[in-house]
């Protein structure tokens, strides 16, 4: 199944998310997680040397986008 650049992000958050210290409340976590996601993406779009195929680099940079717009919600 193919996902959406902002299925993608949210994936990545609730990933991210499940991981962070239980004492911190929901928002928290969430706000947390998108951090530690962008963290993640801008990773991997700075190894452009991997990318011969621009298409995933696209795919890669919208849901960097998506990650923005989730964390410029939880502001």
């Amino acid at each position: 199944m193919i996902l959406t650049s902002k299925e993608e992000a949210e994936k990545i958050v609730d990933k991210f998310r499940n991981e962070i210290t239980s004492f911190l409340g929901d928002n928290m976590k969430k706000l947390n997680g998108i951090k530690c996601a962008l963290i993640a993406v801008d990773m991997i779009l700075d190894i452009k040397s991997v990318y011969k195929d621009e298409k995933l680099y696209n795919h890669w940079h919208e849901i960097q986008q998506e990650l923005e717009k989730l964390k410029n919600e939880r502001k």
